[in-house]
């Protein structure tokens, strides 16, 4: 085994290893999507108690708080991830 075959090899677990942590992210973020889905429908399905109760603001802080937190940090990760990809590749 040359040196080439062995930088090939090396190369390819990276790759492996990398996609399955992209995959894992990326799940993490499409859960993390779909449970912002769910909080926008269930205040339009809610729109009139929202209204009553002139929630409004507080419902859209409280969408805003969430964005900001999980689904911020997801995303930043993943296009880190990204880098780190393509910077091993380089």
């Amino acid at each position: 085994m040359n040196m080439a075959d062995n930088d090939a090899s090396t190369r390819v677990i990276d790759s492996l290893i990398n996609y399955e942590w992209r995959t894992k992210l990326r799940e993490t973020m499409n859960m993390a999507d779909n449970d912002a889905s769910t909080r926008v429908i269930d205040s339009l399905i809610n729109y009139e108690t929202v209204k009553y109760f002139n929630n409004e603001v507080y419902e859209a802080d409280n969408y805003d708080k969430y964005l900001k937190s999980l689904y911020g940090r997801l995303s930043l990760k993943l296009v880190m991830s990204l880098h780190v990809v393509a910077f091993k590749h380089t």
